[in-house]
């Protein structure tokens, strides 16, 4: 091995190395992927929050049209369905009358996601001491 005059392998960074280095972590960060979603949440979010930030301004059929759209453009993609949404299309279509597919999209939340049980067991017998 030669030796260098001058060099330390312990040296503290001159300020033109240490821009370097920042350069180079700048550059390696920006190339990291960003980790990839487990759910497609699509309108989801907005539609509940909409309806809460504006009650009636989300009616009821109009939210049964975009949930419905927005579940078959999710499974199109092949990505997953995130908690709440069946549960939420079910109730929907409850207010509507259709308890047939209220039930359909209550069992899809189950199917989906076992751990919801209690919940959707919850909201079905609040639901049917009103009628």
């Amino acid at each position: 091995m030669v030796a260098v005059p001058g060099y330390c392998p312990l040296m503290v960074p001159t300020p033109i190395s240490a821009g370097v280095f920042a350069a180079l972590l700048l550059l390696v960060a920006g190339c990291a992927q960003k980790k990839p979603q487990i759910y497609r949440w699509g309108i989801y979010q907005d539609l509940v929050y909409q309806q809460y930030l504006q009650p009636g301004m989300a009616d009821p059929a109009t939210q049964a049209a975009k949930l419905s759209e927005d579940i078959q453009r999710t499974e199109a993609e092949g990505k997953r369905i995130p908690p709440g949404v069946h549960a939420h299309l079910g109730y929907v279509y409850y207010s509507l009358g259709n308890t047939g597919l209220a039930m359909e999209q209550f069992d899809a939340e189950r199917t989906l996601f076992p751990e919801s049980s209690v919940f959707i067991d919850g909201i079905l017998g609040r639901l049917e001491g009103k009628e």
